[in-house]
């Protein structure tokens, strides 16, 4: 990165005569511009720093930050909290604390959606229709790569399927159902192969589970468990075709019972949360 002017620097063109005086409102908007363009590309910079680290990982001091990019503390303190906005760190108040990289995964991008979706006037049913129209695409993507490792997983899948007694009576078995549920579509999802679809579908999902409960009647755990175990068994088999057409029949039974079951909710412009 090119050595960008620091706010010291610019202050220290400010200092002058009449002329400086004259042009302080100017100089004050085009500081205020050239800031923001600095913030900016140190932003960029320090997450291509910071891209590989795992989470929990804390950034260097302030005064380390400031040397290593040679930038004026306004600028670096600004593309920090671009950074935390956007929930790619975190920011640990007090003694010890300082930037850290944050958890970054889909519930952080789909909670970043949701004020696009927010502002777009988009509905939960919009939201639905979306993944609906997704998932069997990338179910299919998915058949077709045969990627051995997932192949792997799908008869482990297959396996615990069969083994499981689908106890519907334990609210805590409920809640595996839900897990287990929403794991199938994240797992196939993710088999595509592609980061960029990935990370939508499971947005998309997440949006949906943020917003609304309830979605997983027990009387329904049968019939949704039978249409995933063919789903996974057609990919199995390499049946890219009927692979697409189970999940679209799957997914459009999953939205017509949603609306069904909250008709008012799914009609609600997507929230900002």
């Amino acid at each position: 990165m090119a050595r960008a002017a620091s706010p010291r620097n610019e202050s220290a063109n400010d200092r002058g005569g009449a002329s400086g005086r004259a042009s302080r409102t100017q100089r004050g908007t085009v500081g205020h511009r050239r800031t923001e363009k600095i913030s900016e590309a140190l932003a960029r910079e320090i997450v291509r720093d910071l891209r590989d680290l795992p989470p929990s990982t804390m950034l260097p001091p302030e005064a380390s930050l400031l040397d290593k990019y040679q930038v004026g503390r306004a600028s670096l303190r600004e593309a920090l909290r671009l950074l935390e906005v956007q929930g790619l760190i975190v920011i640990r108040p007090g003694p010890g604390g300082g930037p850290m990289v944050a958890q970054v995964d889909s519930i952080h991008y789909g909670r970043i959606s949701t004020l696009y979706y927010h502002m777009s006037g988009a509905t939960y049913t919009d939201v639905a229709h979306a993944r609906a129209a997704l998932e069997p695409t990338l179910a299919r993507m998915a058949t077709e790569r045969q990627n051995p490792d997932d192949m792997a997983m799908l008869r482990e899948y297959l396996e615990r399927y069969s083994k499981s007694d689908r106890d519907t009576g334990s609210s805590v078995d409920y809640d595996r159902y839900v897990d287990e549920t929403a794991s199938f579509h994240d797992m196939v999802v993710a088999m595509s192969g592609n980061p960029v679809l990935t990370l939508t579908a499971h947005s998309l999902h997440d949006v949906l589970l943020e917003r609304a409960h309830g979605m997983f009647p027990p009387e329904e755990r049968r019939h949704v468990e039978q249409a995933h175990a063919a789903i996974a068994r057609a990919m199995l088999k390499g049946e890219a075709a009927t692979v697409e057409r189970l999940m679209r029949k799957h997914m459009q039974e999953y939205v017509e019972y949603a609306r069904e079951r909250h008709p008012a909710m799914y009609e609600e412009t997507v929230d900002w949360h």
